[in-house]
């Protein structure tokens, strides 16, 4: 007999709502009804408290319901296993109490990357559990490989190691800053990653921070940086092509009047007729991907998302699904805050774009075959960024994965974009 799912297997349950809100032949609503209203009643965000009492829950073997239980509880637990390990309360000194803090964690709908990789060491995770801590509640991904206090800290959660080691190591690489100098890494994230999982001691992890001569300046990763922009350059395509479909529709029509025209001077020989006609065809539009704007970037990806007076896009806040949403916008600022360095590429530029790509370029095989395609599409590009795969019991990953299986992608998407500022908050 299967056993029914439990209130903590927060996988399990989304995916079963995802595959209940695919029955859209069962229910006298468009596609994009079926989604906006799974996502208004089903798809919060599940909140990092939440993770972490079930971490603790199950680690610890409780009984009972785990939401029932008091929060007293699990911050005993957090307190005892910081002092089993030796942890402090925080990587820098403070004054604040650990009960204090492990009460704050508890409630916190989000946290730092810092007070999960703390964690990782209060409660002596494994190098996996930090790892899907950091995919899916801060949703900004993976241990950054070019970052050589995460690479310190994953080494040490993979070996067991304690934060006084931690400790050691991080001063070791410290000392050997000094013969370094501040050049980019010029490594793949992947080549690094597989050069860490290969590292069994100390000496070696320090050889490796030192041959890929990683900074903290220069901690931001490349790969992502790379995928991004040829993401982004795809989507110009995209336009591109739209934009020459409909200057070549427009031509067509002015080529049939000029050449009437011309069938009707009697005055000209056929070959002048010719030669007027390729002179006038040279004026039809060839658009390049490169002569497509922020501006026109940030209209294709955010059609559904209505214009304010001041003709600039509507605030999320305004959004009734402005929860899920927060921070998820492709919009002109975004894009040019990532190229002039002043923003991150996340996981939700990559996934966004994808999308678009995918419901663009598989418009015409099956909703299955397309859906299929943009999520093995999707999970290499972020598996080579070090972003973790797509997470089903996030709703904007689930919301774009329900949007692919509709017969319409980028129509459900728009229209439950649109209809969520339509909607009281």
């Amino acid at each position: 007999m299967e056993l029914e799912p439990q209130k903590y297997d927060f996988t399990i349950l989304r995916e079963g709502e995802f595959f209940d809100a695919l029955a859209f032949d069962k229910l006298k609503q468009t596609d994009s009804e079926v989604i906006f209203n799974m996502l208004k009643s089903k798809m919060q965000v599940i909140p990092f408290c939440d993770y972490l009492k079930r971490y603790i829950y199950l680690k610890a073997e409780m009984t009972g319901d785990w939401e029932e239980i008091p929060v007293d509880e699990y911050q005993r637990y957090i307190i005892n296993s910081f002092k089993l390990t030796h942890t402090p309360p925080s990587f820098e000194p403070t004054t604040s109490k650990l009960s204090a803090l492990a009460k704050n964690w508890l409630k916190q709908t989000a946290v730092s990357r810092n007070t999960i990789l703390l964690l990782g060491f209060g409660l002596k995770m494994t190098c996996e559990e930090v790892s899907a801590f950091l995919k899916r509640t801060p949703l900004e991904g993976d241990f950054n490989m070019k970052n050589p206090f995460e690479i310190v800290c994953c080494y040490c959660y993979k070996n067991g190691l304690a934060f006084s080691k931690m400790q050691e190591l991080m001063e070791s690489y410290n000392r050997m800053l000094g013969g370094f100098t501040s050049a980019l890494v010029e490594g793949k994230t992947v080549g690094i990653k597989r050069a860490f999982e290969n590292a069994s001691s100390d000496k070696e992890i320090l050889l490796i921070l030192k041959q890929y001569n990683l900074t903290f300046e220069n901690a931001i990763s490349q790969t992502a940086n790379i995928r991004f922009f040829e993401l982004y350059n795809e989507i110009r395509r995209i336009i591109a092509a739209r934009k020459q479909v409909e200057e070549d529709l427009g031509f067509s029509e002015k080529l049939s009047d000029y050449k009437g025209r011309l069938l009707k001077n009697s005055k000209l020989f056929d070959f002048e007729r010719v030669k007027h006609k390729n002179e006038f065809e040279k004026k039809r539009k060839i658009y390049s991907f490169e002569e497509v704007s922020e501006s026109e970037v940030e209209k294709y990806l955010c059609s559904g998302t209505p214009i304010d007076k001041n003709g600039n896009l509507t605030k999320i806040s305004s959004s009734s699904l402005a929860s899920n949403f927060s921070k998820k916008r492709l919009s002109k600022q975004r894009i040019n805050d990532i190229f002039a360095g002043n923003a991150t590429v996340d996981k939700f530029d990559i996934i966004t774009m994808n999308f678009f790509i995918h419901a663009e370029k598989n418009a015409e095989i099956s909703n299955n075959s397309r859906w299929w395609s943009f999520v093995e599409d999707t999970n290499r590009l972020l598996d080579e960024c070090s972003m973790g795969e797509l997470y089903i019991a996030n709703p904007y990953d689930c919301f774009l994965q329900i949007c692919m299986l509709s017969d319409t992608p980028i129509a459900a998407y728009d229209e439950v974009i649109a209809r969520s500022y339509d909607e009281e908050i």
